[in-house]
């Protein structure tokens, strides 16, 4: 059996191409793939050589939404036509070491490999994204913002942008920064109460106006390391910093800084299964705004001038999606 997947083929070089699926076993499942979500950063350093476990030829992608098409003898929890979300997918060599494996028409899903119905009423492009969500849900559980907190998040993506809606949820006043006009815009829109244009204003300047002593959290989702000096500068004394984005370089701390601000640092990694239930049904509720953040849906054929736009032109989207519902 064969499926038309995106294929990072070389640094820098994607293709819609085919791939030998493998052989269905008693416990996997075929899943024909409706839409699958762009994880925008860890595509993006996989894609320019720059994830250490990253590798070429790879099938990149860890948020696919389908049907169950097939499944196995032994398969208990699934039956055909649910509608699930899978993380990954089993691949042939020299695909098969990746933990990605999602932007593909036709997956094999071994039904216990982070495989979950997705809940009646959902929007199916929210929950090819859910994952982001639950990304943010993952930092937010180790530096536990409270009601009353005033809060930081730099870099307006959509995992910035989920960082600073599910603070706000829980009662934290939020301050977002970007730099890039449609970020920001949608940012004040939908995820805080202040959201700052950094080629516009300053933003310590801004924090220090509306909370003279520092913010009590940093969030930092931008992967831009060189920005760890500015999320000291903001905190207070005895604040904490959530370094949320991923970091090909290292992190640059000036101690005696932080050392004298007495922080708390935290470095989150991945999420969960159940966070992205908890996602999705905050989305259903309307506590938690994806669909406004997905700025591209587009047919996966067009799959290479997608990622010509996430490695050239971050101004011109925040979430995107591919369609894979016309693709066999």
């Amino acid at each position: 059996m064969k499926s038309q997947a995106v294929l990072f083929t070389a640094p820098y070089k994607v293709e819609l191409g085919e791939i030998d699926l493998p052989e269905m076993t008693q416990t996997s499942m075929l899943i024909k793939t409706i839409y699958s979500g762009l994880s925008v950063g860890t595509e993006r350093w996989w894609l320019i050589g720059k994830r250490p476990e990253g590798f070429f030829p790879s099938v990149p992608g860890y948020q696919g939404v389908g049907t169950v098409i097939e499944v196995g003898d032994q398969v208990r929890r699934f039956k055909v036509g649910d509608v699930v979300f899978f993380r990954k997918s089993r691949l042939p060599e020299p695909y098969g070491r990746s933990w990605m494996g999602s932007h593909l028409a036709l997956a094999v899903c071994d039904e216990n490999d982070h495989v979950f119905k997705v809940p009646n009423g959902c929007d199916l492009r929210e929950a090819a994204v859910s994952a982001l969500p639950a990304v943010s849900f993952m930092g937010i559980g180790m530096a536990k913002p409270k009601r009353g907190e005033f809060v930081v998040v730099i870099g307006q993506g959509m995992i910035g942008q989920c960082s600073a809606q599910l603070c706000r949820g829980l009662g934290c006043f939020v301050v977002t920064a970007d730099r890039l006009p449609l970020r920001v815009r949608l940012s004040a829109e939908y995820s805080s109460d202040r959201a700052v244009n950094v080629d516009e204003e300053n933003l310590a300047d801004v924090v220090r106006q509306l909370k003279p002593d520092g913010a009590d959290l940093v969030i930092e989702t931008s992967g831009v390391a060189e920005l760890a000096e500015l999320c000291i500068e903001l905190i207070r004394v005895r604040g904490r910093v959530c370094f949320q984005g991923w970091y090909p370089n290292f992190i640059p701390i000036h101690f005696h800084r932080a050392h004298a601000k007495w922080l708390t640092a935290y470095f989150p990694c991945s999420h969960t299964l159940q966070d992205q239930l908890r996602s999705l049904r905050l989305c259903k509720r309307g506590k938690l705004k994806l669909l406004p953040l997905i700025t591209h849906c587009i047919s996966a054929s067009e799959a290479p001038k997608v990622y010509e736009m996430v490695l050239n032109h971050p101004e011109e989207f925040v979430g995107v999606v591919l369609d894979w519902s016309h693709i066999q």
